[in-house]
C-alpha cells in the first residue's frame, strides 16, 4: 500500500510541475509547488486510511523502521545503533520532501534521454527553469542558518527542534542541486572528458554528497560560476581565441 502511495506521489509533483512548464510557467516557486502537492499526499495519504482503519500508523512505523534497521545493520537494533525510532518518525517530513525534490530534479535533467530512450518524441516548451543557472534566493540562506541554529538551541525532542531540524535538511537538499549546477559549469568551463565526469560523480555525488551541499551554501558568498566564467573568459583573451 505504501508502495501505491509512493509511486502516485511522485506522478503528482512530476504531473503538477509539467502542467505548469507546458503553460510556461515552470520556475523555482511552481517546482516549490508541486513538490508540496505531492509531500502533502504522501503523508496526509496513509495517516487517512490507518484512522479509517483503526490503524496505529506510529506504531506501524516503528515496527518497520526496527526491521529495516536489522536488516541493514546485520540484526542490530536502532538502540544499539544510538539512533530512536521516534526521531527518524520525526524526520519523515523533511525525507519526503526530499524524495519528492530529487525525484523531479531527475525527471527534469534526464526528460531528453527518456524520451529518445522510450522512442518518444522530445518536445521542448519554454521554461524558466534553466538547471545550470539553478540558484536560490537570497533569503534562502537565512532561512537556512537560523533552521541550524535552532535545531541545536532547543530542546532536542521540542516540535520547535523538529521543525528546524526538518526545514534544515530540506534547504541543504536545495543546496546540493545548487551545488550540482556549479559542478556542472565547471565541467563545461574546463572541458572535462566523460571518464572523468563519470568518476567524480560517483566519488563525490554518490559518496561524499554532503560537500554539494556544502558548494551550494558557500556559492551564495562566492558565485562560483561567475567567477569560473570571467577565468575562462580571460584565458581566451590571452590566447586570442574568439569570445
Amino acid at each position: 500500500m505504501m508502495i501505491a502511495f509512493l509511486l502516485s506521489s511522485l506522478w503528482i509533483t512530476v504531473g503538477v510541475y509539467q502542467e505548469f512548464e507546458e503553460r510556461g510557467r515552470g520556475n523555482l516557486w511552481t517546482a516549490a509547488l508541486a513538490v508540496s502537492v505531492g509531500s502533502i499526499f504522501l503523508i496526509l495519504g496513509p495517516m487517512f486510511l490507518s484512522r479509517f482503519f483503526g490503524v496505529d500508523l506510529t506504531e506501524v512505523l516503528k515496527v518497520s523502521l526496527t526491521e529495516v534497521a536489522k536488516q541493514l545493520s546485520g540484526g542490530k537494533s536502532l538502540d544499539e545503533m544510538g539512533v530512536s525510532a521516534d526521531v527518524l518518525i520525526a524526520r519523515i517530513p523533511s525525507t519526503v520532501i526530499l524524495l519528492q525534490m530529487t525525484s523531479l530534479a531527475f525527471a527534469l535533467m534526464l526528460d531528453r534521454k527518456a524520451s529518445l530512450l522510450m522512442g518518444v518524441r522530445f518536445e521542448r516548451v519554454a521554461s524558466e527553469m534553466r538547471l545550470l543557472e539553478f540558484r536560490l534566493p537570497d533569503v534562502f540562506i537565512w532561512t537556512t542558518m537560523l533552521a541550524f541554529l535552532f535545531s541545536f538551541i532547543l530542546a532536542k525532542e521540542s516540535l520547535g527542534a523538529v521543525i528546524a531540524a526538518n526545514v534544515f535538511a530540506v534547504m541543504m537538499g536545495l543546496y546540493f542541486f545548487q551545488g550540482l549546477a556549479v559542478m556542472e559549469v565547471s565541467f563545461l568551463v574546463y572541458k572535462i572528458s566523460s571518464f572523468m565526469k563519470l568518476l567524480i560523480y560517483f566519488l563525490v555525488v554518490g559518496q561524499l554528497f554532503f560537500l554539494l551541499s556544502a558548494v551550494g551554501v558557500i556559492d551564495y558568498w562566492v558565485d562560483f560560476r561567475r567567477r569560473m566564467k570571467k577565468t575562462r573568459l580571460s584565458q581566451r583573451d590571452q590566447n586570442g581565441e574568439n569570445v
